[in-house]
């Protein structure tokens, strides 16, 4: 199994998350990690285009939540 795929189930199954809001916003991120995890770099639009039903202030609000 590629390491991609440890970060994303990470996020599926392990991630502390409060809702599927933050769940779907996790493996976003875990799928733009580099392969230790760390460094998940992706525009704020590119976010956008996965996460079709979230706008951008939720969005950025439960990101910074997260923070």
């Amino acid at each position: 199994m590629s390491s991609s795929a440890y970060r994303i189930i990470w996020a599926i199954k392990h991630a502390p998350a409060a809702d599927v809001i933050e769940r779907t916003i996790l493996i976003a991120l875990a799928d733009a990690a580099h392969a230790d995890g760390c460094n998940s770099y992706r525009s704020l639009r590119s976010h956008l285009e996965i996460l079709v039903d979230v706008s951008k202030s939720t969005f950025t609000r439960r990101l910074r939540d997260m923070e």
